[in-house]
């Protein structure tokens, strides 16, 4: 009887070792090698990463600033990391914003300084007008006085008390806006400013709190 035998050139093919023709090969080669790129690039970047703070809640300037108000990151700023503020705040020092910085926004080492180099002052300040809609925390605002006269009278004009005032705190029932008169809202007088706001203040005048153009959402 005539036995059946494997054919040679089957066992040839499946015995072939892959060559650099075979596609399988060349992929799997260059997954290999995309592989350890990443790697290599990865340990490179993870050397240049630093620390660097971002503010953890909104900074409104003229705060008082602690460390409590920065959350650390680790990024790479390259160039630019010593622009923002990179070790913790000492604690031996009190410290104030002089910008508002953003919720996750980087802090700016220009924008802390030691309480005693900057001179403002917050006040409170009664409105006896409707805020603007986009009289927020961190928005610029005027203060603008008017004397109170009898329903009879004559309206005076109103006059222009102070500029560029940041408001750093509103009424918690309204979470940033205000919708009605007869609200106290905190701003930050610039030291030039602060007799003008408390005279006004303290006197028998209607106030009123106006926004900037820029300003409106």
């Amino acid at each position: 009887m005539l036995q059946h035998r494997p054919s040679q050139n089957v066992s040839a093919t499946r015995l072939r070792r892959p060559t650099v023709k075979d596609p399988r090969l060349v992929v799997g080669i260059l997954l290999v090698a995309l592989s350890v790129w990443l790697g290599v690039w990865a340990v490179d970047n993870a050397k240049d990463l630093s620390v660097a703070y971002v503010a953890a809640q909104p900074i409104v300037a003229g705060q008082a600033v602690t460390q409590e108000h920065l959350r650390p990151v680790e990024v790479n700023l390259a160039a630019q990391g010593s622009q923002y503020v990179s070790v913790p705040l000492d604690a031996d020092h009190n410290y104030i914003a002089t910008t508002t910085v953003g919720e996750g926004q980087f802090v700016p080492i220009g924008s802390l300084v030691h309480d005693q180099a900057y001179a403002t002052r917050v006040i409170a300040i009664s409105t006896s007008t409707v805020l603007p809609r986009n009289v927020t925390v961190g928005a610029t605002v005027e203060l603008w006085a008017a004397p109170r006269v009898a329903a009879s009278g004559d309206a005076p004009a109103p006059t222009l008390v102070a500029t560029d005032l940041v408001v750093a705190q509103l009424p918690a029932t309204d979470q940033g806006f205000s919708a009605s008169s007869g609200q106290t809202v905190h701003v930050v007088v610039p030291a030039e400013q602060v007799s003008d706001v408390v005279a006004a203040s303290m006197g028998d005048m209607t106030l009123s709190l106006l926004s900037y153009p820029k300003d409106e959402s």
